[in-house]
């Protein structure tokens, strides 16, 4: 009898001990900034170039509806003040309230790791192309160049883009992440690792990353004052040739989608079978309308409204 329990004692110290040599649960690490930056990195893969066709699905404000009228129009109210001026004779009466339809512009992305890039973007009237080769960022909308910084709509790529830890810091860094800061949490029943804030804070500028496999998730951009809070969200991961992609990325302000992108397409190759000018600034530059160049104190005004533009010309 005494035996047998000499045994059972041995029996379970020897699992305990099993137990205790096994390695803690992946979410239980919490990795430095720069760690969890290169793990991300990681996990998207790092091949020569990549070139993407999409289509980019741009969503109207819905708050200001396009009204269509035969009478005489109801007055605003404070609840329901007039969006827009109005533009039917005085006495007509309002019959009908449609929205404006969502816009499709077809894109090509074309990438060089770890920091070349080029999108060219074409709708009925309308083409957009725009450089970003290191730090240097170009944008022509049907000719007329916009320099300067990038717009919201275009950071999307940049986690896409900058693979390698000693560049993709630096620009997130640049673009208000503090990457110092590392924090976990859990949403959706899903465990997830953020840079840039601590867990649940949102007011702060920051990427989620699944804390298994430092996959992206979201990034989080504040309101600016002059710009309302959004979330860049990516969906739909794609494998091929040891690379991933996202197949979906969604913009949301709140519960209000404000623009989609559906890849069509995603081709992994060699760098060499780029064009040779492709990612040339000066090339771009010679295609240019320079009497349209912005000086240094409207700049920021003029590509900030360069989206609004390209997307009024496909109403």
């Amino acid at each position: 009898m005494r035996q047998s329990g000499i045994w059972r004692w041995t029996a379970l110290w020897v699992c305990l001990t099993a137990w205790a040599a096994l390695p803690a649960p992946a979410v239980a690490y919490l990795p430095s900034g720069a760690h969890a930056i290169d793990l991300m990195a990681r996990y998207l893969g790092r091949p020569e170039a990549l070139s993407v066709d999409q289509e980019v699905i741009i969503h109207p404000d819905r708050s200001s509806p396009l009204v269509v009228s035969s009478g005489a129009p109801e007055a605003p109210t404070a609840d329901s003040p007039s969006p827009l001026p109005m533009a039917v004779p005085p006495d007509a009466e309002k019959t009908a309230v449609a929205e404006p339809a969502p816009i499709t512009v077809t894109e090509t992305l074309y990438y060089r790791f770890p920091h070349s890039f080029r999108s060219e973007a074409r709708g009925a009237q309308t083409e957009r192309i725009h450089l970003a080769v290191g730090g240097a960022r170009l944008t022509l909308v049907d000719g007329a160049l916009h320099s300067g910084r990038e717009f919201r709509f275009d950071w999307y790529k940049d986690i896409l883009l900058y693979r390698h830890p000693a560049w993709l810091g630096p620009r997130l860094a640049s673009l208000g992440v503090d990457v110092h800061v590392v924090s976990l949490g859990r949403v959706d029943d899903t465990t997830i690792l953020i840079i840039g804030a601590r867990f649940p804070d949102r007011s702060r500028p920051q990427i989620w990353m699944d804390a298994v496999s430092y996959r992206p998730l979201r990034w989080i951009l504040p309101s600016t004052g002059a710009e309302p809070p959004v979330e860049i969200c990516y969906d739909r991961w794609a494998e091929q040739d040891g690379i991933r992609y996202p197949m979906v990325v969604v913009y949301r302000a709140g519960d209000r989608v404000l623009r989609e992108i559906r890849v069509l397409r995603l081709r992994s190759m060699a760098s060499a079978v780029l064009p040779p000018t492709i990612f040339d600034r000066q090339s771009l530059l010679q295609r240019a309308d320079t009497k349209d160049i912005p000086d240094a104190q409207d700049r920021d005004r003029r590509i900030q409204q360069t989206i609004d533009d390209f997307g009024k010309r496909y109403q």
